[in-house]
């Protein structure tokens, strides 16, 4: 039987002032999920980075525009994802390939 996803899905102004508040967001999504803090780790340097490229890059430092953070996990598996409202294909990069609890 598969279990039901939990997802959290949050939207931040594209500024890097919001990394602090992704960084806390993750380490209680992860703390939550039963991770290791070596894993809970390893997933907020990943969100960090990819906060850092969404903001900056994507949505050229623009704080009128979003970054939009998911976090999904299914059973033991637990993927993360980012995109800023400059990119052309709104897709979730996974940023941390399946870390298993």
């Amino acid at each position: 039987m598969t279990s039901e996803p939990s997802v959290v899905e949050v939207t931040l102004e594209s500024d890097l002032k919001n990394l602090e508040v992704a960084e806390e967001i993750v380490r209680r999504v992860a703390g939550t999920a039963g991770f290791s803090e070596e894993s809970e780790h390893q997933i907020e340097m990943a969100v960090h980075e990819s906060m850092i490229n969404a903001i900056w890059h994507g949505n050229k430092n623009d704080a009128s525009k979003r970054v939009w953070l998911r976090f999904i996990r299914t059973g033991s598996r637990f993927v993360s994802g980012t995109r800023g409202a400059a990119l052309v294909s709104p897709t979730y990069r996974i940023l941390a390939p399946a870390i298993t609890c």
